[in-house]
C-alpha cells in the first residue's frame, strides 16, 4: 500500500428514480389499443479523491514518540468528495473494521494473555469436541477481538460446531450453549467455512447428507450464537444442489451488499466441476447470478479442463467481480475470475492472452494447489498454497499474469522441511503477506514476506532468529495450521494438536495497538489513545465541530476512530472537501515499534 492510509472509491448502484413514458398507438377502426412502458434506472454515483493525503506525507506521521508524548500531525489531510446526490456524506472508520485504530506489526512473540480456562495456556488454547482428528477449518475475528472458530471431529460419529472465544481464549458464554453452536443432531450438516457480518452475526456454510449424496448448506447465527431462524430455509437453513450428484462446498465470501458467494464442487458428467452459488443475506438464491450460460439463476457450473478440478477458496474483489482458486487434475493450479453475474470475466487472460477468465499456471515442481486467495487493493491477486513441496505464494497482475514485481517471477517459495503447504493467507494493512500452513511429518507455522515477495526477517518469533518464520508450537509433532485472520495487527491461528486426542489448537501472536479517543479526560492525560479532528471544511454543514489548530488537549473536536463509521460532514455543491488533523497519546506502557492506523473513508449516499 502506498500510505497508511487506506481509501477506497465507491459506486454503489442505487435505484433514485423510475421514469415511465407511456406511448400510446393510433387506435384502429375497431377501438383496439396497445400500450408500452418504458423504463429507466438512474445509478447514483459516489467518489472520494484517490490521491487523499498523499501529496503530503507529514499530514499522515507522527515521526518518532516517546512513552507520554502528545503528538499531532502538522500538516492537513484533505478529503475531497463528491456525489450526484445532494445529500451525500463522509464517513471515516477504521479499514479492518474492528478493534483499535492503531497498531504495531508483530514480530512473531506468542501473545501471553491468550490462555484459556486453564489461565496457563501463554498464547496457545485447546478445544476438544469430545472424540478425535478433531480439527478447526475456518477462524474468524470479529469486532470485539472475540475468535469464531469452525471445527470438525471426524473419527467415529462426525460432530461439527462453531465456537467463540473471547479476546482471552475463554469460550464465551453469552454465545450459544456454553460458548459453542452445533447443527441439529442427526442432521449431518457440517459447517466448512464461516464468515463475519458487521453486527458479527456469523454466515456459514457446509455439507449435507441428503440420504443419497452431499449437498451444500448455508446458515446464519445471531450475534449471540443461535440459529437465525430468518434465514431462508428448513431450521434457517438453506439447502442448494446442481445436478444429481455429490456437491461440496470450499469456500464462502460475503460481497458487499451482504450476499453469500459459495464456491465447490459439483459432479457432471462423471467429472468434478467448478460449482457456484449465490444466495442474498437472507438465504433467497439470487436468480441474477447466471454464470457463463446466462441462465443458472443463482447457481451453475463451469469446466476448466476436460476432467477434474478441486476448488479451494473464493473471494470477492471491492468491484465485485469474484476470485476462485483450486487445482486441476494434472497437478497445474489455477485461478478463476468472474463478473458480479457469475459471467467468466474476459479481461482476465493470463500469459497467453486467451485465458478469457480462467488462468492456469504451470510453476515448477508438482502437485501445485491455490489453497488461498486474496484481492489485494490495488487490484492484483495473491495465492498461496503448495508447488515442487514447497511453500507457496504468488501474485497475479490485475490481467492474470504472474507479477514480475514479486519476488522476481511472480513467485516466492520456501522449502521448510518435508512437504510445505501454506494453507491460508491474510493480508495485512501495511501489505505484508501472512501465511499458515504445515510440514509433512513437523509442525505448523506461519510465514510473512514484504509486498516486493522478500522473507520479512523482523517476524523473528519468540527465538529472534525466525527469518520470517515462526514456528507453531501446538501440542504434538505433526501439527497442522489450517487457518488465519489478522484484527489489529495480531494474526490469530487455528488448526489441529498431534496431542492424544487431536484437538482443535488456537494459537495467538501478540501485537501492541493503541486504543481509539474516548472523549474523556483521561485520553489526552494518562491513557493511550488515537484521534482525528476536524480543522477546516468546504462542505455545507460540519457533523463533527471544527477546530482551527487541533491542540493537544480535551474537547468535544476530538473524535475517535471506531469499527464503524462515523460522520464528518455533509456534501455542498458540486465537490466538497474536509482537512484533517491525526493525534496521538503514547501512553507509558506502549512497546517499542512503528505502528500504523489503517483508515477508510466511505461516501454514502441516500
Amino acid at each position: 500500500m502506498p500510505s497508511p492510509l487506506n481509501q477506497r472509491q465507491f459506486r454503489r448502484a442505487l435505484v433514485l428514480c423510475g421514469l415511465v413514458v407511456a406511448v400510446a398507438l393510433g387506435t384502429s377502426a375497431h377501438g383496439a389499443s396497445s400500450n408500452v412502458t418504458v423504463n429507466l434506472d438512474v445509478l447514483s454515483w459516489t467518489s472520494v479523491d484517490s490521491a487523499v493525503c498523499a501529496a503530503t506525507p507529514s499530514a499522515v506521521s507522527f515521526g518518532t514518540a516517546l512513552p507520554n508524548d502528545k503528538l499531532t500531525t502538522t500538516a492537513d489531510c484533505r478529503v475531497a468528495f463528491d456525489s450526484n446526490s445532494p445529500t451525500a456524506s463522509l464517513h471515516l472508520r477504521q479499514a479492518d473494521r474492528a478493534g483499535n485504530p492503531m497498531w504495531r506489526l508483530p514480530v512473531g512473540t506468542f501473545d501471553q494473555g491468550f490462555d484459556g480456562a486453564s489461565g496457563t495456556g501463554n498464547g496457545f488454547v485447546s478445544l476438544d469436541l469430545g472424540g478425535q482428528h478433531d480439527n478447526a477449518v475456518d477462524v474468524d475475528v470479529d469486532s470485539q477481538q472475540r475468535v469464531v472458530i469452525a471445527r470438525r471431529s471426524v473419527f467415529a460419529a462426525i460432530k461439527t460446531s462453531i465456537t467463540r472465544l473471547d479476546a482471552n481464549g475463554v469460550a464465551d458464554p453469552s454465545f450459544g450453549t456454553s460458548g459453542t453452536w452445533q447443527p441439529v443432531s442427526g442432521n449431518h450438516r457440517e459447517p466448512t467455512d464461516t464468515e463475519l457480518f458487521a453486527d458479527d452475526s456469523v454466515a456459514w456454510v457446509g455439507t449435507w447428507w441428503n440420504g443419497a449424496n452431499m449437498d451444500v448448506v448455508a446458515g446464519r447465527l445471531t450475534p449471540l450464537g443461535q440459529t437465525d431462524t430468518s434465514f431462508s430455509g428448513p431450521d434457517g437453513q438453506h439447502e442448494l444442489h446442481i445436478g444429481t450428484g455429490d456437491n461440496t462446498p470450499s469456500g464462502l465470501a460475503l460481497d458487499e451488499a451482504g450476499n453469500y458467494v459459495i464456491a465447490g464442487s459439483a459432479q457432471v458428467a462423471g467429472s468434478e466441476d467448478v460449482a457456484m452459488y449465490r444466495l442474498s443475506s437472507t438465504g433467497v438464491p439470487d436468480v441474477t447470478f447466471d454464470g457463463p450460460s446466462g441462465t443458472g439463476n443463482g447457481s451453475f457450473t463451469f469446466s476448466v479442463v476436460a476432467g477434474n478440478e478441486h476448488v479451494e477458496d473464493v473471494r470477492v474483489q471491492a468491484d465485485g467481480r469474484i476470485i476462485v482458486s483450486g487445482s486441476v487434475a494434472d497437478g497445474r493450479l489455477f485461478v478463476a475470475r468472474l463478473l458480479s453475474n457469475g459471467a467468466l470475466d474476459p479481461t482476465f487472460d493470463g500469459p497467453t492472452g486467451i485465458g478469457n477468465g480462467i488462468v492456469i499456471h504451470d510453476l515448477p515442481g508438482s502437485p501445485e494447489v491455490a489453497y488461498a486467495v486474496e484481492p489485494t487493493p490495488d487490484g492484483r491477486i495473491l495465492f498461496s498454497g503448495i508447488a515442487n513441496d514447497d511453500l507457496l505464494i504468488g501474485r497475479l497482475e490485475a490481467d492474470g499474469d504472474l507479477d514480475p514485481l514479486f519476488a522476481g517471477d511472480g513467485s516466492y517459495a520456501r522449502n521448510i522441511g518435508g512437504q510445505d503447504i501454506a494453507f491460508d493467507l491474510a493480508l495485512q494493512e501495511n501489505g505484508s503477506i501472512l501465511v499458515v500452513g504445515r510440514s509433512l511429518g513437523s509442525q505448523a507455522w506461519t510465514a510473512r514476506v514484504d509486498t516486493t515477495g522478500s522473507a520479512d526477517l523482523s517476524f523473528d518469533g519468540p527465538t529472534g532468529t525466525g527469518n520470517g518464520l515462526v514456528a507453531v508450537n501446538f501440542p504434538g509433532v505433526n501439527d497442522q495450521g489450517i487457518a488465519v485472520d489478522v484484527v489489529d495487527g495480531a494474526p490469530v491461528i487455528a488448526g489441529r494438536g498431534d496431542n492424544a486426542t487431536e484437538d482443535t489448537a488456537v494459537a495467538k501472536i501478540a501485537a501492541s495497538s493503541i486504543p481509539s479517543y474516548d472523549g474523556g479526560a483521561a485520553s489526552w492525560t494518562s491513557a493511550p489513545m488515537f484521534g482525528a479532528c476536524l480543522r477546516a471544511t468546504t462542505a455545507a454543514s460540519a457533523t463533527w465541530t471544527p477546530h482551527i489548530s487541533c491542540p493537544t488537549t480535551n474537547g468535544v473536536y476530538w473524535k475517535g476512530v471506531a469499527p464503524t463509521t462515523s460522520q464528518i460532514a455533509s456534501k455542498s455543491g458540486a465537490g466538497s472537501s474536509v482537512d484533517l488533523r491525526f493525534g496521538v497519546h503514547v501512553g507509558n506502557t506502549t512497546g517499542p515499534g512503528a505502528y500504523v492506523a489503517p483508515l477508510e473513508f466511505v461516501v454514502m449516499a441516500p
